[in-house]
């Protein structure tokens, strides 16, 4: 079996065509729950890539399934970051608001509804050391977040994802 091995393909004009490079993926299929007022790390939201280079960009996107148990509740989540195991920072964090501050906030209405949280973020970490990337979620006051169920029942559930993908710099 032959291998072509090329650094780089340039398209007709002579410059580089840049695309997705590589693509990590984690699916929570199963209940998550916690009452705590501190970020709590969501279990099974986890994806970790090695960027090829340093000018590579990584786009995060995804989305949480939550609930509370009580109304008039704000369930918060973060995406968070850590370079080859070192120190974790928030991103896409809202630098804005007086008390909390998060990626995605979600006040409920009306008690034990359970809302698709989208989100969508473009890091620049200027590393080729791995990076992982995951997600924390926490509710103010005493009241429980739930993620991929309803606050009321275990008879309704979602899915919740996070995608990182390598974007060629």
């Amino acid at each position: 079996m032959s291998q072509i091995n090329v650094n780089t393909i340039a398209n007709a004009a002579g410059t580089q065509n840049k695309g997705v490079l590589q693509v990590v993926s984690a699916t929570k299929t199963d209940a998550f729950s916690t009452t705590s007022a501190s970020a709590v790390d969501l279990t099974g939201m986890t994806v970790t890539l090695t960027p090829r280079s340093t000018d590579s960009k990584v786009y995060i996107t995804g989305n949480v399934e939550m609930s509370c148990d009580s109304s008039g509740t704000t369930t918060f989540v973060n995406i968070v970051r850590a370079i080859s195991g070192g120190a974790t920072s928030n991103r896409a964090i809202n630098t804005d608001a007086t008390n909390t501050n998060a990626t995605i906030a979600n006040n409920t209405s009306n008690n034990y509804n359970m809302t698709n949280n989208g989100f969508d973020f473009l890091d620049s970490p200027s590393t080729t050391s791995a990076i992982t990337y995951h997600l924390e979620a926490f509710c103010n006051g005493s009241n429980a977040i739930l993620i991929n169920r309803r606050g009321d029942s275990a008879i309704q559930g979602g899915v919740s994802t996070i995608t990182a993908m390598e974007i060629q710099g």
